[in-house]
């Protein structure tokens, strides 16, 4: 089971941030128990692929949110808490992917038209098989499409959830070789004095270790929640697939 180390819940003070330890440890134990170690198409449909592939993405989705919360737990664990933000970063990525995909599910469920079944099919392969590297895109044997701008995601997130997209440009500017991913953490500077004190980003992490389990614990509530709800809307996405191929 997935632990943050006792030596780093002892050297950490702050009351939210040890809830969030849990709730990172709960919450991923929870995500596990929705994996599964196979998929055959002919078992969710025999008509229809398009339930296949959406479940596909979301096992793959869910795979990839996993292996990233054990390396921002990992890194802290390590005092290494700028990995950790980097980590979230892509953790939270994986999230919005599978709320876009999700978003996309549910509103063809409700709409009820499965004349638009190959449209979904298109919006799902893009982000199943999605790429910016044109190597892949323009070579015909890959037919690999161009894969969305997660900021096109974000922003649509962004429109529902007012300041997602500050949280995750925080995060984005630790990434980044800026000011708040390379001064700052590694350093204690005095400006009066015009010296400066090498560490590593532990000593600073009151400024990054709030940003990256906050982060982790959003997305593992996301990629939880979509993965559960696609589970739910299968029997009806599957039938109104299969609903197009009998017309």
């Amino acid at each position: 089971m997935l632990k943050f180390s006792p030596k780093i819940k002892k050297e950490t003070s702050n009351e939210d941030i040890y809830r969030s330890f849990k709730e990172i440890e709960s919450l991923h134990s929870k995500a596990r128990s929705l994996l599964r170690l196979h998929l055959r198409a002919e078992d969710i449909s025999r008509q229809a692929k398009v339930p296949y592939k959406v479940v596909a993405l979301f096992q793959l989705g869910l795979r990839r949110g996993l292996e990233l919360t054990e390396g921002v737990v990992r890194e802290i664990n390590s005092h290494a808490v700028i990995n950790g933000v980097i980590l979230a970063r892509a953790l939270l990525e994986t999230a919005c992917l599978l709320w876009n995909a999700s978003d996309k599910v549910i509103r063809f469920i409700e709409e009820d038209l499965p004349d638009k079944v190959s449209d979904l099919n298109d919006q799902i392969e893009k982000l199943l098989l999605g790429s910016r590297i044109s190597r892949y895109t323009q070579q015909a044997d890959l037919h690999s499409p161009e894969a969305i701008n997660i900021l096109t995601i974000i922003d649509k997130i962004n429109k529902e959830t007012p300041g997602f997209r500050e949280v995750y440009d925080d995060l984005s500017d630790v990434a980044h070789p800026n000011i708040s991913g390379v001064s700052l953490p590694y350093a204690t500077i005095d400006m009066l004095g015009q010296q400066q004190t090498f560490h590593g980003s532990w000593e600073n992490r009151e400024g990054y270790l709030p940003q990256a389990v906050y982060a982790t614990v959003l997305s593992l509530q996301g990629i939880t929640l979509h993965v559960e709800r696609i589970n739910q809307a299968l029997p009806d996405l599957t039938q109104l697939c299969e609903r197009n191929l009998s017309n």
